[in-house]
């Protein structure tokens, strides 16, 4: 089914146990300022599933907040396709999967391109939990922050960051985020800045991620801890304004060179165009550091238990899942 929508909102959810699927949703709005979110849910909204969706020009095409004291806990956004068909003539915040304030949500196997804010500070987000927020995941998702467009400043993926109090989970925020995983995402073509910011995100862990032609991770002010193991990353790891975060096993540009020296191509044929083929199998199955964590690569894949391999997805001698990505 497709849908076109003229609506500041598509669907507003406020009950529990909803399902959105097999849609495919563009806007006919004349102002990228009407168009905001294709779903938003909230308060009572918990146990929301939104999978299987092809959504288009939205500044938010999944808005979750809390309403009244209430969250919409436990949900899950899972194979959609977020993108723009150019960048957003907005001044409001343009992050396609934008959590507020809500817990225990998965975020798996999207495709979020082409996120670009055109106006103001020109900053945009492919997504973020915040508000307070605590348990959520990001897991096999593909994050191209310039696919089709360029320009602008484009993040990735985010834990916590700059929520107004009224809008927090715990009307304060002194933890924008806690216990967030991001694991087996390819992150790529930030070029502009980091593709994973922590702010205020605390007991973070961040591993087996692929993270192509990006200014790195951001782990910023005293109140963000992470754990960074078995990620690919072109760019740095930095701690900023008394961040902290201990790191094993990761393939990392050196801190001066930064985007200037991209490691991924010396393990994939060509990355930066999404050439996947691995050039170098050794150093993908043996540097990285067991995670005991349970797991599936980007493929769908489960790991062995205590698997050393660095990167999202397996390397064994079987047929590749994965040698190209759009």
């Amino acid at each position: 089914m497709t849908l076109r929508f003229d609506l500041q909102e598509g669907f507003h959810i406020r009950g529990a146990n909803w399902v959105f699927e097999n849609l495919t949703i563009d806007v006919i709005c004349r102002s990228d300022t009407r168009c905001e979110h294709a779903f938003h849910v909230v308060g009572g909204a918990h146990t929301t599933i939104i999978r299987n969706n092809w959504i288009s020009n939205f500044n938010a095409s999944l808005k979750v907040n809390g309403a009244r004291g209430q969250f919409p806990d436990g949900g899950r956004v899972s194979h959609n396709v977020h993108v723009n068909d150019r960048p957003r003539q907005t001044t409001n915040p343009v992050t396609p999967l934008d959590f507020v304030g809500a817990s225990n949500w998965v975020a798996e196997a999207n495709f979020i391109a082409d996120f670009a804010k055109a106006l103001s500070d020109r900053v945009s987000y492919g997504a973020f939990f915040k508000g307070a927020g605590e348990d959520n995941i990001f897991e096999r998702n593909l994050v191209r922050c310039e696919w089709r467009q360029q320009g602008g400043t484009r993040i990735g993926l985010s834990f916590g960051g700059g929520t107004n109090a009224g809008a927090c989970r715990d009307d304060k925020c002194r933890q924008e985020h806690s216990r967030g995983i991001m694991r087996n995402n390819i992150i790529m073509n930030c070029p502009n800045d980091v593709s994973v910011y922590l702010n205020k995100s605390a007991d973070t862990l961040i591993h087996n991620n692929l993270l192509i032609y990006t200014r790195g991770i951001d782990i910023r002010y005293p109140e963000s801890t992470a754990t960074i193991l078995s990620n690919v990353i072109d760019g740095r790891v930095l701690a900023r304004t008394d961040g902290h975060f201990t790191e094993r096993g990761n393939n990392t540009s050196n801190f001066e060179a930064a985007v200037n020296e991209l490691v991924s191509s010396d393990l994939f044929k060509a990355p930066g165009t999404g050439n996947l083929t691995v050039t170098d199998e050794e150093a993908l199955k043996t540097l990285g550091t067991p995670v005991s964590v349970a797991a599936r690569d980007i493929c769908g894949r489960e790991y062995p238990g205590q698997h050393a391999q660095v990167g999202p997805f397996l390397v064994d001698d079987k047929a590749r899942c994965l040698t190209t990505v759009p």
